[in-house]
Protein backbone atom coordinates (compact mmCIF):
# COMPACT_ATOMS: atom_id res chain seq x y z
CA UNK A 1 0.00 0.00 0.00
CA UNK A 2 1.41 3.38 -1.27
CA UNK A 3 0.63 6.02 1.38
CA UNK A 4 1.23 9.61 0.15
CA UNK A 5 0.80 13.08 2.57
CA UNK A 6 -1.05 15.62 0.00
CA UNK A 7 -1.29 17.98 2.56
CA UNK A 8 -0.90 21.99 2.03
CA UNK A 9 2.92 21.77 2.93
CA UNK A 10 3.31 19.47 -0.66
CA UNK A 11 2.70 22.23 -2.78
CA UNK A 12 5.93 24.08 -2.00
CA UNK A 13 8.90 23.49 -4.29
CA UNK A 14 6.76 21.12 -6.30
CA UNK A 15 6.72 18.70 -3.76
CA UNK A 16 4.09 16.99 -4.74
CA UNK A 17 4.21 16.89 -7.91
CA UNK A 18 7.77 15.26 -7.71
CA UNK A 19 6.21 12.68 -5.59
CA UNK A 20 3.83 11.70 -8.13
CA UNK A 21 6.49 11.38 -10.90
CA UNK A 22 8.54 9.18 -8.24
CA UNK A 23 5.30 7.12 -7.78
CA UNK A 24 4.71 6.83 -11.73
CA UNK A 25 8.89 5.55 -12.08
CA UNK A 26 8.16 3.24 -9.28
CA UNK A 27 4.68 1.32 -11.03
CA UNK A 28 6.44 1.02 -13.84
CA UNK A 29 9.08 -1.87 -12.55
CA UNK A 30 5.62 -3.35 -10.86
CA UNK A 31 5.40 -6.48 -12.93
CA UNK A 32 1.09 -7.51 -13.84
CA UNK A 33 0.91 -9.30 -10.88
CA UNK A 34 2.06 -7.61 -8.35
CA UNK A 35 -0.81 -6.20 -6.32
CA UNK A 36 -0.90 -2.16 -5.42
CA UNK A 37 -3.15 0.52 -3.68
CA UNK A 38 -3.04 3.96 -2.90
CA UNK A 39 -4.36 5.81 -0.26
CA UNK A 40 -3.29 10.03 0.01
CA UNK A 41 -4.16 11.69 3.07
CA UNK A 42 -3.81 15.50 4.95
CA UNK A 43 -5.94 15.72 8.04
CA UNK A 44 -8.63 13.27 6.46
CA UNK A 45 -7.52 9.43 4.51
CA UNK A 46 -8.18 9.01 1.31
CA UNK A 47 -8.03 5.31 0.05
CA UNK A 48 -7.98 6.25 -3.93
CA UNK A 49 -7.58 2.84 -4.77
CA UNK A 50 -7.59 -0.97 -2.98
CA UNK A 51 -5.16 -2.99 -3.15
CA UNK A 52 -5.85 -5.32 -6.53
CA UNK A 53 -3.43 -6.76 -9.23
CA UNK A 54 -1.26 -4.06 -11.14
CA UNK A 55 -2.18 -5.29 -14.91
CA UNK A 56 -6.25 -4.97 -13.78
CA UNK A 57 -6.14 -1.20 -12.30
CA UNK A 58 -2.92 0.05 -13.67
CA UNK A 59 -5.07 2.80 -15.66
CA UNK A 60 -7.45 3.38 -12.68
CA UNK A 61 -4.04 3.89 -10.20
CA UNK A 62 -2.37 6.12 -12.97
CA UNK A 63 -5.67 8.38 -12.98
CA UNK A 64 -5.40 8.88 -9.20
CA UNK A 65 -2.45 10.08 -8.73
CA UNK A 66 -2.64 12.74 -11.97
CA UNK A 67 -6.09 13.70 -9.95
CA UNK A 68 -3.85 14.54 -6.45
CA UNK A 69 -3.65 17.87 -5.13
CA UNK A 70 -2.55 19.30 -2.34
CA UNK A 71 -4.17 21.13 0.54
CA UNK A 72 -4.72 20.77 4.57
CA UNK A 73 -2.73 19.33 7.75
CA UNK A 74 -0.89 16.39 8.38
CA UNK A 75 -2.16 12.74 9.88
CA UNK A 76 0.35 10.27 8.55
CA UNK A 77 0.45 8.65 12.13
CA UNK A 78 -3.54 7.66 11.07
CA UNK A 79 -2.90 7.11 7.70
CA UNK A 80 0.13 4.88 8.25
CA UNK A 81 -2.33 2.94 10.50
CA UNK A 82 -5.07 2.62 7.68
CA UNK A 83 -2.21 1.49 5.31
CA UNK A 84 -1.35 -1.32 8.11
CA UNK A 85 -4.97 -2.16 8.63
CA UNK A 86 -6.24 -2.38 5.00
CA UNK A 87 -2.87 -5.10 4.06
CA UNK A 88 -3.31 -7.39 7.15
CA UNK A 89 -6.93 -7.36 6.25
CA UNK A 90 -5.54 -8.96 3.00
CA UNK A 91 -4.64 -12.09 5.24
CA UNK A 92 -2.55 -13.23 2.13
CA UNK A 93 1.26 -14.96 3.91
CA UNK A 94 2.47 -15.42 -0.03
CA UNK A 95 2.99 -12.11 -0.70
CA UNK A 96 5.25 -9.17 0.33
CA UNK A 97 3.01 -7.12 2.74
CA UNK A 98 4.51 -3.88 2.69
CA UNK A 99 3.06 -0.03 3.19
CA UNK A 100 5.39 2.69 2.65
CA UNK A 101 4.88 6.40 3.38
CA UNK A 102 5.84 9.31 1.78
CA UNK A 103 5.81 12.23 4.02
CA UNK A 104 7.26 15.92 4.32
CA UNK A 105 5.80 17.30 7.80
CA UNK A 106 5.12 16.68 11.10
CA UNK A 107 1.60 15.17 12.40
CA UNK A 108 -0.52 17.37 13.69
CA UNK A 109 -3.59 16.27 13.36
CA UNK A 110 -3.66 11.94 14.07
CA UNK A 111 -6.33 10.92 16.86
CA UNK A 112 -2.93 8.73 18.12
CA UNK A 113 1.15 9.46 19.05
CA UNK A 114 4.09 8.17 16.93
CA UNK A 115 4.55 6.45 20.11
CA UNK A 116 1.08 4.85 20.42
CA UNK A 117 1.55 3.81 16.04
CA UNK A 118 5.16 2.33 17.09
CA UNK A 119 3.83 0.29 20.01
CA UNK A 120 1.09 -1.36 17.77
CA UNK A 121 3.73 -1.71 14.87
CA UNK A 122 6.05 -3.49 16.72
CA UNK A 123 3.01 -5.57 18.27
CA UNK A 124 2.06 -6.83 15.05
CA UNK A 125 5.68 -6.93 13.77
CA UNK A 126 5.95 -9.94 16.83
CA UNK A 127 2.91 -11.79 16.20
CA UNK A 128 2.52 -14.85 14.46
CA UNK A 129 -0.02 -14.01 12.15
CA UNK A 130 0.99 -11.28 9.30
CA UNK A 131 3.39 -9.33 9.51
CA UNK A 132 3.31 -6.04 7.52
CA UNK A 133 6.43 -3.65 7.12
CA UNK A 134 6.42 -0.20 7.24
CA UNK A 135 8.95 1.65 4.62
CA UNK A 136 8.98 5.57 5.19
CA UNK A 137 10.09 8.25 3.08
CA UNK A 138 11.06 11.65 4.93
CA UNK A 139 10.85 14.09 2.16
CA UNK A 140 12.02 17.27 2.16
CA UNK A 141 13.95 19.70 5.30
CA UNK A 142 10.67 19.68 7.04
CA UNK A 143 10.01 15.78 7.55
CA UNK A 144 10.45 14.63 11.27
CA UNK A 145 13.12 12.06 9.43
CA UNK A 146 13.75 10.76 13.50
CA UNK A 147 10.60 9.84 14.24
CA UNK A 148 9.52 8.16 10.80
CA UNK A 149 12.94 6.18 11.20
CA UNK A 150 11.60 4.89 14.15
CA UNK A 151 8.16 4.20 12.96
CA UNK A 152 9.67 2.42 10.21
CA UNK A 153 11.89 0.24 12.48
CA UNK A 154 9.18 -0.76 15.00
CA UNK A 155 7.51 -3.00 11.87
CA UNK A 156 10.61 -4.14 11.13
CA UNK A 157 11.31 -1.71 8.14
CA UNK A 158 13.31 0.86 7.44
CA UNK A 159 13.48 4.75 6.90
CA UNK A 160 14.18 6.51 3.82
CA UNK A 161 15.65 10.25 3.18
CA UNK A 162 14.55 12.03 -0.13
CA UNK A 163 13.79 15.34 -1.73
CA UNK A 164 12.67 16.92 -4.94
CA UNK A 165 15.86 16.11 -6.54
CA UNK A 166 16.10 12.75 -6.18
CA UNK A 167 12.52 11.10 -4.96
CA UNK A 168 12.93 8.91 -8.38
CA UNK A 169 15.33 7.08 -6.73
Amino acid sequence: MLVLDTSGSMSEQGKLDSAKRGLKVFLAQLSPNDRVGLISFNDQIFVNQAVDPFSQDRARLLGQINQLFPGGETAVYDATEQGLKTIQNLHDPTRINAVVVLTDGEDNQSHQTATELAHKLQAQARSEGLSVRVYTIAYGSEANRGELAGIAAASGGKGYSGDTSDIES
